[in-house]
């Protein structure tokens, strides 16, 4: 009762999105979830994982809370690498301006002093080095730089708030092209219930891995690593899930029949 009076506080509409279930989804078979973890800390098979939690958003359509299965490999390692593939082309443009802003200092700093005269200046002491500095960096180009991070950091942003739009558009049919339909993906994610989903999903993916890593992650050695494929495998799976239940719920149906006409023909 509580639950379904804070689901329909948050999202309005037709949509219902049982947020608390999907929290406890990935904790709910401790065999599924322990296979999860196990695949999570071997790299190149962790890709398991990634198609896993995207076969998680496929069950969600049917309001089943309960962790799928662990079978068609081959089909969850294929889905786990275009995944991934599909967040590396997403990000592709903040890197590219990340770059070019990189550049654009190693270029200033090449052409304005000689590589040679910066060492000297940063073996100085603390009070002699802070003038050195200001007079090494006075020419810097800090207005190319500043709207070369800004430009980084927003399209960081944006393929991060409609990259689970984009996988669920692969999700719907799996066809990796699905994935840059941007018309669709963009009407999809700029609705006010994706925007909240996309905050407390943000929220709560920050709070938990923050948890792994100062629990799990402080023991010696493999706790760096065990804290990344719990957080990874929890936050994959309720991530899924609860845009899964966005997508195909009622409110939303109608992505699901487009791909069903588009799927017949």
């Amino acid at each position: 009762m509580g639950e379904n009076i804070i689901n329909k506080q948050i999202f309005g509409g037709d949509c219902v999105i049982d947020f608390i279930k999907a929290v406890k989804r990935p904790f709910s078979d401790f065999r599924k979830f322990g296979l999860g973890f196990l695949f999570g800390l071997v790299p190149i098979v962790n890709f398991f994982v990634g198609g896993y939690s995207l076969a998680c958003a496929r069950s969600a359509e049917k309001k089943k809370y309960e962790l799928p299965e662990w079978r068609e490999f081959g089909s969850l390692f294929l889905h786990g690498i275009l995944g991934a593939v599909i967040c590396f082309l997403y990000f592709v443009p903040a890197m590219i301006f990340m770059a070019a802003c990189i550049g654009l200092m190693v270029r200033w700093l090449g052409t304005a002093y000689p590589w040679s005269a910066i060492g000297p200046v940063l073996s100085q002491p603390a009070e002699q080095m802070m003038p050195a500095l200001e007079t090494l960096l006075a020419g810097m180009p800090i207005g190319g730089i500043i709207v070369l991070l800004t430009a980084a950091f927003a399209l960081l942003v944006l393929a991060s708030y409609v990259l689970p739009s984009a996988l669920l558009f692969y999700v719907s049919r799996w066809k990796f092209n699905d994935a840059f339909d941007f018309k669709g993906i963009l009407r999809k994610a700029f609705t006010s219930n994706y925007f909240v989903l996309w905050l407390l999903i943000a929220v709560y993916s920050i709070a938990f891995r923050y948890a792994a890593n100062y629990t799990i992650g402080l023991i010696p050695t493999v706790g760096a690593m065990m804290a990344d494929s719990l957080a990874a495998f929890v936050i994959g799976v309720t991530c899924m899930t609860v845009f899964g239940e966005l997508f195909y719920s009622k409110g939303n149906a109608s992505r699901k029949k487009k791909s069903s006409k588009r799927k017949k023909k």
